[in-house]
């Protein structure tokens, strides 16, 4: 849902223009898309990403973030070409699209369109953390312009060798990818994962220029849009006791989304931790992991399945003073968007690198999930709750991110694509 939930406004806004639009996926999301109003297509395999483990057993002993990320790479996301090509020509013939808006991650929809001749935009939450650079370096390795003068070379050479490691680790994927073109009869390509090939018409980013560090290296395609957030249901109702929050004391929101929930260790820290100090805790569960696993929450810490962190967010007595959050793109993007600090506690696929670029922006801070204890987390609280440094930075990027209209100016790209059937290239005003 990480991913489908920045498409829902963007369609929802493309439907109000008065143009057809319909989403295709595993069906087990077919009764949460047409609830929203949008017609659906069934795409498989038919799995969910909140229930991954159930269907994929072995990613639960995929500990390692390089094994786990490559296994998704190749058995999930690579692997469903051969049968997803087939059903895209048959909702193709039914629904007759002008334009295809793809994931980041369907290189069989990516494939299809190129085989078809027919235009694609890709809309990504996340950044380019599959083409690393000088400008962008992979997770957890500051930009070169934060070190101090007198030790710059020496980083910069190591972060050459770390770009040169980055790039082996993802030979196979690209091996892969250039296999499944092959057998389409489509050419190879040195790096397939690029944005000149995954995109060539149409790259939406749903953050700021700045978010992705004024990057000077991508192609002309590449636009910024800001956040298209979605995260309620039509049919979800504010609980009465919202009302009811204590003031007095910063409220503390805590997700893990709705993949990486189900680690109970890194809640039952995070909820002891705030059981000691004076806040208020909410702390959302998520899908696949029931709030009465935490049965013995302390009671400043209240403990529910889903609350919309833009409901908190949109109330002053309610709104969270810190977010803590696995790092989901979603999450981080929405608290920036709202000048509100984050502390991270990565757990996988593009994680570390949302991570590392509120480290960055000095909005929030990142712990190592492997490190983790309560008094890690009570001291990073405390840090981040005290120093009021950390907002001001988490507003200075609210700015960047509140200047754009994620939905209509996605909405405006695809609709010129749609017309033009060429590549949409940035102009000085964009």
């Amino acid at each position: 849902m990480g991913h489908v939930h920045p498409l829902l406004p963007v369609m929802q806004t493309l439907q109000a223009k008065g143009h057809a639009v319909a989403l295709a996926t595993s069906r087990l999301y077919q009764e949460r898309i047409e609830r929203e109003g949008l017609p659906f297509y069934p795409l498989g395999p038919h799995y969910s990403e909140e229930r991954l483990e159930e269907f994929f057993p072995p990613i639960r002993y995929l500990r390692v973030h390089y094994l786990r990320v490559s296994y998704d790479f190749l058995r999930i996301f690579m692997a469903s070409i051969p049968m997803r090509i087939p059903e895209l020509q048959q909702i193709a013939r039914v629904f007759q699209p002008s334009v295809v808006v793809a994931g980041p991650l369907t290189f069989a929809a990516q494939l299809f369109c190129e085989r078809q001749a027919l235009p694609w935009a890709v809309l990504s939450p996340m950044t380019h953390f599959m083409s690393p650079s000088l400008h962008a370096p992979p997770a957890g390795f500051p930009r070169v312009k934060t070190i101090p003068a007198a030790l710059r070379v020496p980083y910069l050479l190591g972060l050459k060798g770390a770009l040169s490691a980055a790039t082996a680790l993802m030979a196979p994927w690209r091996f892969t990818l250039n296999r499944y073109r092959r057998q389409l009869s489509l050419p190879s390509h040195a790096d397939p994962l690029s944005p000149h090939v995954v995109a060539p018409y149409l790259l939406i980013h749903t953050c700021s220029r700045e978010y992705d560090y004024n990057r000077p290296d991508l192609p002309p395609q590449v636009h910024y849009v800001g956040p298209s957030v979605w995260d309620r249901p039509i049919d979800w109702q504010t609980p009465s006791w919202l009302a009811e929050v204590p003031q007095g004391r910063p409220l503390v929101y805590v997700s893990l989304g709705t993949v990486f929930n189900t680690r109970l260790s890194i809640f039952r820290k995070i909820i002891r931790a705030l059981g000691q100090l004076d806040v208020f805790g909410l702390v959302v569960t998520g899908p696949g992991c029931p709030p009465d696993l935490f049965s013995a929450a302390p009671s400043n810490v209240r403990i529910e399945s889903y609350i919309p962190q833009t409901v908190l967010q949109a109330e002053p007595k309610t709104r969270p003073a810190l977010i803590i959050s696995h790092g989901g793109v979603n999450t981080v993007l929405t608290a920036l968007s709202d000048g509100i600090p984050l502390l991270c506690i990565p757990l996988g696929a593009d994680q570390p690198d949302n991570a590392q670029r509120c480290v960055d922006a000095s909005a929030g801070l990142r712990l190592d999930r492997r490190l983790l204890t309560t008094a890690r987390l009570k001291r990073a609280i405390r840090t981040l709750l005290s120093q009021p440094a950390f907002t001001r930075r988490a507003e200075q990027m609210q700015h960047t991110l509140r200047r754009h209209n994620g939905p209509e100016e996605a909405a405006d790209l695809i609709l010129r694509l749609a017309e033009t059937r060429t590549a949409v290239h940035r102009t000085s005003l964009d």
